[in-house]
C-alpha cells in the first residue's frame, strides 16, 4: 500500500517528506506524511478498527491523528 502511495505522489508532483515512525517502546505507525507544516499519520491494516499503541505516538501534536488505510478505503486514501 505504501509503495502504491509513494509511487502514486511522485507522479502526480506531491511534494511531501514520507516517515516511517517508531518510539524506543515499540509503538510505531507504518506511514507519515508531513506536508504544509501538519502531519498525517496512516496505519495500514485488514480491519476498519485502529488497535495498537501507536494511536497514542500523535497525543502531542495537533490535529495529527492516525487514520486506518484497509481495503475498504485503500482507493479513496490513494486517489486524495
Amino acid at each position: 500500500m505504501m509503495t502504491e502511495r509513494l509511487k502514486y505522489n511522485k507522479t502526480h508532483d506531491k511534494f511531501l517528506s514520507a516517515y516511517y515512525w517508531r518510539l524506543k517502546s515499540g509503538a510505531e505507525i507504518d506511514y507519515v506524511e508531513e506536508y504544509g507544516g501538519e502531519l498525517y499519520p496512516y496505519e495500514f491494516k485488514l480491519s476498519k478498527d485502529f488497535a495498537g499503541s501507536g494511536a497514542n505516538i500523535f497525543k502531542g501534536y495537533y490535529g495529527a491523528y492516525p487514520q486506518v488505510v484497509n481495503k475498504q478505503n485503500f482507493t479513496d486514501w490513494l486517489l486524495k
